[in-house]
């Protein structure tokens, strides 16, 4: 009867909280940096601003959150300006804060901190209750924003709702936002996309982070393919293609110097080396030097080469 009774009043409690939050009263303690309580008679009107600790006077009263002091919404907009417009990161932003001596609650600024601050909704006039839940002797855990008991409006926001739904997503988009399992699954994807996966793949890839990235999550590449099933080629095979790169760079780097050659006949002779040419009137030797282009990533790119010029005497870069 003990454990029935228990179980009949957490219900009709859950319920009364939700009925408040559903009209967008304050149905918690804290409300958190920049926002305070305001006590409202039972007609709505405002009867006491409240402090930290403070409880409600009657039951019949409601709370409403209205704006803080001046100094923490002024906090509030900058820490969006820095994470938006200057792309700092929370941790950051936390020890910029601290340097300039701003304190949360009494404590230094912390990313924990920082993320609340740009991840909940009440900072652009919206309350979400019920973003998590705590069953007896259970962990914490979250709610899908589905199911939250949400009211727009409900009180004056800081931020507007574009400037906070641009700081939401920005933040969990970022990498060290994601789980090993969403980062694992935009591999995949890029995987069934190129359907085959290098370093230079993942680092030309604006799909995915790059490859530190993974190795710093899961401690290898070749680790990170064993978890998504890919296999990476033998060494032989692989040995295979080099060698018929080379090879085919070596037949094209030919079939240049005797199309220079046949082009400028007497200004454009065989070099004294292969892969030379030789300029008698300039009294210069030319290295031909192929640039492969990289195709592994969503853009061409051409490896860097350093030239030389033998003049005779010295060698000249160019």
């Amino acid at each position: 009867m003990a454990a029935e009774y228990s179980r009949e009043l957490s219900r009709r409690v859950y319920l009364s909280l939700k009925r408040i939050a559903s009209e967008g009263f304050w149905a918690g303690s804290n409300p958190g940096f920049g926002l305070r309580r305001m006590l409202l008679t039972a007609d709505g009107k405002p009867r006491l601003l409240m402090q930290t600790g403070d409880q409600k006077l009657f039951r019949a009263g409601r709370v409403q959150l209205v704006l803080g002091p001046e100094r923490e919404v002024e906090i509030i907009r900058s820490i969006y300006d820095m994470f938006l417009k200057q792309h700092i990161r929370p941790y950051a932003i936390a020890q910029i804060l601290s340097r300039q001596g701003h304190r949360c609650e009494g404590r230094p600024w912390t990313p924990y901190q920082v993320k609340k601050v740009l991840t909940n909704p009440k900072y652009m006039g919206m309350l979400a209750w019920g973003r998590t839940e705590c069953k007896l002797k259970s962990k914490v855990r979250p709610i899908p924003p589905e199911r939250w008991i949400t009211k727009a409006n409900a009180f004056p926001a800081i931020v507007d709702e574009e400037t906070f739904r641009r700081a939401f997503k920005t933040y969990y988009d970022r990498t060290d936002a994601k789980t090993d399992e969403q980062l694992l699954q935009l591999l995949r994807k890029l995987w069934r996309k190129r359907g085959h996966l290098s370093s230079d793949i993942i680092d030309g890839s604006l799909a995915v982070p790059d490859k530190d990235t993974y190795i710093r999550r899961f401690g290898s590449l070749t680790r990170t393919y064993e978890l998504i099933g890919f296999k990476r080629p033998s060494h032989e095979s692989f040995n295979e293609r080099r060698c018929k790169f080379t090879a085919d760079l070596k037949k094209r780097r030919m079939e240049i110097i005797s199309d220079l050659i046949r082009r400028f006949p007497g200004r454009v002779i065989a070099g004294p080396y292969e892969g030379y040419i030789r300029c008698p009137k300039l009294r210069v030797d030319v290295a031909v030097t192929m640039c492969p282009c990289v195709t592994g990533s969503e853009w061409p790119r051409w490896t860097t080469v350093f030239a030389a010029i033998n003049t005779g005497s010295s060698l000249l870069p160019c």
